[in-house]
């Protein structure tokens, strides 16, 4: 979102619709219209096929009710814990917007086409700890 303070308030205070541990819904302006979209991701349940790297799956991401949009970034693991306002993690699924206050997001990559075979030794791991979102009021 190019300008959060023209958000409805609203969308501030829900930002974190709903979730489990390999997908999150929330709302931004992600076409930098002014209006609130609602962003979808998630990692695929099947590996990804003709990948010669059994582990690589789509990573997907839908803005509203568009069609779902893949990408191939060799990610193998996309995992996502939730937690309210005192640091206690929320059990998912969870659907009810407001509950999540902060989120830990973890994202491993390996290579999809492996030198000699091998892909346990080149991964790279990201993990981004509490990203907060705005309605957090401690």
């Amino acid at each position: 979102c190019r300008n959060a303070g023209k958000l409805p308030n609203s969308a501030v205070s829900l930002f974190i619709q709903k979730g489990d541990t390999s997908t999150i819904w929330f709302l931004a302006d992600v076409t930098n219209s002014g209006n609130v979209d609602t962003v979808k991701y998630w990692l695929a349940n099947t590996a990804m096929p003709g990948s010669p790297n059994p582990r690589v799956r789509l990573l997907y991401r839908q803005i509203n009710h568009n069609k779902p949009m893949g990408s191939n970034l060799g990610v193998t693991e996309f995992r996502i814990q939730y937690f309210d306002a005192f640091g206690d993690e929320i059990q998912t699924p969870f659907g009810a917007p407001n509950q999540a206050q902060y989120i830990v997001l973890t994202v491993r990559m390996e290579p999809v086409a492996a030198y000699n075979s091998d892909y346990s030794s080149n991964f790279m791991m990201w993990r981004q700890t509490r990203l907060v979102s705005r309605n957090l009021s401690r």
